[in-house]
């Protein structure tokens, strides 16, 4: 399951039935269509959300996304962390993958200790 449906289920589901979630990559736009956006649900969630983001993401960079939240686009309760190597779409994972593992596993670990949340695997894309 991708992070888009994820953060769909998580955003439909009753209070309390989910503790947080956590998106490796978040399309925030389709390839090439920066002015199409998939962030209106995400406006209003009210898990705790980490969102792993590579800086230089083709479905939403860095600065895309920083702008998104200068724009009141994402709930209070989500926090994205960066890598500064760029890219967690398919290919930029299986090329990085080495040199993202520390990053992505530290962003989670602080993401948990600072919400208290519970971490547990449901299934894996």
């Amino acid at each position: 399951m991708g992070g888009r449906v994820a953060s769909h289920l998580v955003d439909e589901a009753p209070v309390g039935e989910v503790d947080g979630l956590v998106c490796f990559g978040y399309p925030f736009h389709p390839a090439k269509r920066p002015e199409t956006l998939r962030t209106e649900h995400l406006a209003t969630l009210r898990a705790p959300a980490l969102i792993v983001q590579g800086e230089r993401d083709a479905l939403g960079n860095r600065q895309e996304v920083d702008g998104y939240v200068a724009q009141g686009l994402l709930s209070s309760t989500i926090n994205v962390h960066w890598l500064a190597d760029g890219d967690l779409a398919p290919a930029g994972v299986g090329a990085a993958l080495d040199r993202i593992t520390v990053p992505v596993a530290s962003g989670v670990a602080v993401a948990v200790a600072v919400t208290g949340v519970p971490v547990s695997v449901a299934g894996v894309a």
